[in-house]
């Protein structure tokens, strides 16, 4: 085994208000509660596609009627290589996905988001 199994992967990403300020944010969408965050993720991967893959978070489809909130993906990448019948081998990623969501009221002090 090569030494590119033994990566690791860490990171955030995040989509939200929070980059705005706050008295702007809150002009512009009247609280947080009144902020969606309904989504769709139609493909995500880390790496080059092998035969019969399908990654656990391709076309979810997140959509809020009424309240607002946060969904949070913790997601672990593990490095993967794909052997084909010829010999060929293609390094790549699979990864493992744990959702979260958690609902705001109007008393909150925190904006909805993706992270």
């Amino acid at each position: 085994m090569g030494s590119w199994l033994s990566k690791e992967f860490f990171g955030n990403f995040h989509i939200s208000v929070h980059g705005l300020n706050i008295f702007v944010a809150q002009m512009i969408f009247e609280g947080p509660i009144h902020v969606n965050v309904s989504h769709i993720i139609h493909d995500l991967s880390f790496g080059p596609k092998y035969p019969g893959i399908h990654n656990p978070l391709d076309e979810t489809s997140r959509i809020l009627r009424g309240s607002s909130g946060t969904f949070k993906y913790y997601i672990k990448i593990v490095p993967t290589e794909y052997g084909y019948l010829s010999k060929e081998v293609l390094p790549t990623n699979q990864f493992s996905v744990t959702e979260y969501y958690y609902p705001i009221n109007e008393y909150d002090r925190t904006w909805p988001g993706l992270v």
